[in-house]
Order: structure tokens, then C-alpha cells, then sequence
């Protein structure tokens, strides 16, 4: 169908019996369905190139592994950072040009997920936590070196901040 996404891995044999050939420069192996005088083709998303455009979905099955990932016309893209609040399931990571381009999907109508934004909170509060427990040791430490350096038991030189 028009604008499928589909992941695309060579086969190991496939692989193996093109030695002389690097398969994947400038390949992603994302593959989206588009459509020329009413005929499915398949193009790769790290640019547009005629050695990058599959004709056939047996063709591509003769040569490794296709999965399909989704439709772009359900989809809709998310910044990066907001793929953090959604369950992993629903979100869809495309690494196009080498992940020099990258995009984030959801399906549309998708919400973020309130188990994954409370574990988030909680997370981040450990974080900082243990950032303070850090940040007190270093004040000790400090304070340390201070009575040390007053009392003559450390050289300025063996000090530093």
C-alpha cells in the first residue's frame, strides 16, 4: 500500500554471494512503498537513487528479510524528546541517512502514557537525589581540604577545587 514503511536487512546468503559488493553505503534499508503509473515500487530513505529503487516486494523477499514497520497516512511525527513520555510499542524510530535525519511517529491519536511519564518523574527524582548525596560528599571533601590546608597538613599545591 501507498507510503508502507518496511524495514529491510539482507540475507546472510544473499551477503555471501555478493563479496564485491557494500551492500549497505548509503543505504538505510527503510523502504517506503510509493506508487509510478499506478505501480508499487520501493525507494530507501537515504536518498533518492535509481540503484535504490526496488521494483518488487518478491524481488526484495528474494534478497533478505522485509518487515513491515507501518503507513506514514496513520502516523504522525514527534519531536525526539517528546518520544520519552509514549511506551516504547508506540513509538516508531526511523534512522533515515545514517540517523543524520532522523524521525519519531506515533500513530495518530496516540496519548502519552501516564506509566511511563510517572516512572520518568521517579527516575529523574533518583537522579537528583543521588546527585545531592554526590554534590555533599564534595562539600566535605572541601571543607576537609580546608582544615588541612589551615592546619598544615596539606600543601596548597596538593589541593584543588
Amino acid at each position: 500500500m501507498k507510503n508502507d514503511v518496511y524495514r529491510f536487512r539482507y540475507s546472510e546468503e544473499f551477503i555471501k554471494n555478493n563479496p564485491n559488493r557494500d551492500l549497505y553505503h548509503c543505504f538505510d534499508g527503510i523502504l517506503i512503498e510509493k506508487e509510478r503509473n499506478g505501480s508499487p515500487y520501493y525507494e530507501d530513505t537515504y536518498w533518492t537513487s535509481d540503484n535504490r529503487i526496488f521494483v518488487s516486494m518478491d524481488y526484495l523477499k528474494s534478497q533478505g528479510d522485509i518487515k513491515f514497520v507501518c503507513n506514514l497516512d496513520d502516523m504522525e511525527e514527534i519531536d525526539e524528546w517528546r518520544s520519552k513520555y509514549y511506551d516504547k510499542e508506540d513509538v516508531v524510530y526511523l534512522g533515515i541517512h545514517k540517523r543524520y535525519r532522523s524521525k519519531y511517529l506515533i500513530k495518530k491519536g496516540t496519548q502519552m502514557s501516564k506509566d511511563v511519564v510517572l516512572q520518568g518523574l521517579k527516575n529523574k527524582i533518583s537522579e537528583l537525589e543521588e546527585n545531592i548525596k554526590y554534590e555533599t560528599r564534595k562539600i566535605e571533601w572541601l571543607k576537609k581540604d580546608i582544615e588541612d590546608v589551615e592546619s598544615g597538613q596539606k600543601e596548597l599545591k596538593q589541593v584543588s577545587f
